[in-house]
């Protein structure tokens, strides 16, 4: 191959057109190895194109003309300041415009719903586009549809815009509603004597101030009509958060009210000096139990047992198994002679009163309260036992159960119930070991009655004897009932019982159920039908009987080194020495003449007598042997402290 003949540029032949791979001669002044002033080389079309288009895009800023004003072109001053605002929002290529607020051209707009658009609307921003101001809400371009969701509804003078928070709205407030201290940012101040309504403007918040109407109060307290007391202290430091006022000093009122009615003195709370109503009378309770109390100023008629002085046994079982008429607490036992736990004072079921007896013999067999009989029993001649009466239904069987029975080796008596075989019946019957006509094992039947009026029921039971010729008759609810029962074989047992009877002779009977109101008299009560009591039987008798004075006090001094003291509440014993024992009040008399005591000595086996001193917080009494003018400590003494 020849070398090229070298020729001028002005002699090479023209190129139409460049191809990708057409080469140029360049001097890379950066490589010097071969020559000192660079070394040449060929770099191809497409690669200087692409080389020159990227550093056109990196290394170059276009920047637009600024005009000026030219009077050539009618170009003004405004339109070269206008041309340069809209210059610098940016690429006007992708910018939207307003062209038209009309309702034709509204839609033009990018972004903007018209969906509801009306007459007066607004555009409102949702937080991501345009809308059509709220249609619903009643807000126009002319009434504060600038606020935003403002109901104006209905407006009418003086009324004032309310947040309902359920609509999330600004509404008008009603006429009815106006605006409350409740509707305001408030404080409230103590009490004063210039009460006000204030705002502080810094804060935005009201505050009010109550009148003080101490001295109204006093005004009021010093009044003679209606006269409230000495001293009704109504500051906002004695009225607690319960609603009850503190006041000190006296109250007076024209009425006392105590409205709350407790139905028994079982579970009824108490604190010291406490007034309340239970089972329809005031109560007082000292510190350890509810005294019931009379608000009278003289003696005064109440009703009263007539035949009282024959009554043996009178138990209301509200709260304790007491017989008050000799105030004796019969013992709890079961079998032979055993103590019982299976007797209780219930409340339910009960019948009148505040509670009732449970015996359980289920539990305890011929579980019974016991009472030893002494010279106040008598069941030779007249008597009347009666009693309401409930059967449990677990327990009920062809076995009978005793309610009243007597026992003991000297003779035994029972009125017993049990169960018809194969119907749904009870059977009353009579049974007396003395009489070999009603010494079998269930007795002499008197009557048969639907079990369901005594089992799972309340029944009054009355079981009456006539002395003159020893007739036994059965009232069931104030009905007599079945066969006449003669029997004059009775003779006094060791013990008269409520519930079981354990046989010490023959027969032992069981009793499981609920008995309420029991009296034992030693009298015929009934002759003839009777309307059964509605409400618990009398416990006190004679025909002009006094009412019980609030101090009074009865019971009896168990003599010892221990002394103990069984009766009413309110006092305490003590012995001091040989034969002398002291009776302490809860709550002092004023003067030591303020009462007087009886006191007999009982179960000494010789003759005694007793000094009785009194004082205000006490009485002391001394007991001595009066054949050998001895101190005595063995026995009791029956005590009464009566006010005068």
């Amino acid at each position: 191959m020849t070398n090229p003949i070298p020729r001028k540029i002005s002699e090479l032949p023209l190129l139409s057109s460049l191809s990708n791979n057409d080469f140029f001669p360049v001097v890379d002044v950066s490589d010097t190895a071969l020559n000192s002033s660079g070394e040449t080389k060929k770099v191809s079309y497409i690669t200087l194109k692409t080389n020159i288009q990227n550093a056109i895009d990196t290394d170059f800023t276009e920047t637009d003309p600024v005009f000026s004003a030219s009077v050539a072109f009618d170009i003004t001053q405004t339109d070269v300041d206008q041309w340069d605002a809209a210059y610098a929002w940016g690429n006007h290529a992708v910018q939207g415009y307003l062209q038209s607020l009309s309702a034709q051209s509204i839609n033009n707009l990018v972004d903007v719903d018209t969906t509801g658009v009306a007459t007066d609307n607004v555009l409102k921003w949702s937080g991501s586009a345009w809308i059509a101001g709220e249609v619903t809400s009643g807000t126009t371009i002319n009434v504060l549809n600038d606020v935003g969701n403002v109901n104006i509804t209905s407006v009418a003078n003086n009324q004032v815009l309310k947040y309902n928070s359920t609509t999330s709205k600004w509404e008008n407030s009603s006429q009815s509603d106006g605006i409350s201290l409740s509707d305001l940012s408030v404080t409230s101040n103590s009490p004063s004597t210039s009460p006000s309504l204030s705002y502080n403007n810094t804060n935005g918040q009201f505050t009010y101030t109550p009148p003080d109407l101490s001295a109204v109060l006093q005004n009021v307290v010093n009044d003679t009509t209606p006269q409230l007391g000495g001293n009704l202290d109504l500051n906002s430091n004695n009225i607690d958060g319960t609603g009850n006022v503190n006041i000190t000093g006296e109250v007076k009122a024209s009425s006392l009210g105590i409205n709350t009615n407790n139905a028994t003195i079982a579970g009824t709370s108490g604190n010291n000096r406490d007034i309340k109503v239970i089972g329809g009378a005031p109560y007082y309770y000292d510190g350890t139990d509810w005294r019931q109390f009379y608000l009278i100023d003289a003696p005064t008629t109440i009703p009263s047992d007539t035949d009282w002085d024959n009554v043996m046994i009178r138990s209301t079982f509200d709260s304790d198994i007491v017989d008050v008429k000799y105030n004796v607490t019969p013992e709890k036992i079961y079998s032979t002679n055993s103590t019982s736990d299976a007797i209780d004072i219930v409340s339910a079921p009960r019948k009148v009163g505040g509670g009732s007896l449970r015996i359980n013999s289920a539990a305890r067999p011929q579980s019974r309260l016991r009472y030893p009989v002494t010279s106040n029993y008598s069941f030779t001649g007249a008597w009347t036992m009666e009693a309401w009466v409930f059967l449990d239904s677990n327990s009920w069987s062809t076995s009978a159960q005793s309610i009243f029975n007597g026992d003991g080796t000297s003779g035994e008596f029972a009125l017993l119930v049990r169960q018809a075989f194969g119907v749904s019946s009870a059977i009353f019957s009579w049974y007396n070991s003395e009489n070999s006509s009603h010494a079998g094992n269930t007795g002499s039947d008197i009557v048969t009655i639907a079990e369901g009026n005594i089992v799972g029921a309340w029944a009054h039971i009355a079981l009456v004897r006539d002395s003159s010729d020893g007739t036994i008759s059965l009232y069931i609810n104030g009905t007599r009932q079945g066969n006449t029962i003669t029997d004059n074989d009775i003779v006094n047992p060791d013990n008269f019982n409520i519930g079981g009877h354990s046989g010490q002779l023959n027969w032992s009977f069981n009793f499981d159920g609920y008995i309420d109101d029991v009296r034992i008299s030693k009298s015929t009560r009934y002759t003839s039908d009777f309307t059964e009591p509605t409400t618990q039987l009398p416990i006190s008798g004679t025909t002009s009987q006094i009412s019980v004075p609030p101090r009074y006090v009865q019971g009896e001094i168990a003599l010892g080194s221990s002394p103990t003291w069984t009766g009413m509440p309110g006092v305490t014993p003590s012995r001091l020495s040989d034969g002398r024992y002291r009776l302490t009040f809860a709550t002092p008399y004023s003067t030591d003449e303020d009462y007087i005591v009886l006191a007999q000595g009982m179960d000494q086996g010789f003759g005694c007598y007793i000094e009785v001193n009194r004082y205000t917080d006490n009485v002391i009494f001394h007991i001595k042997r009066a054949d050998i003018d001895a101190n005595i400590d063995d026995g009791f003494i029956a005590v009464q402290v009566i006010n005068k």
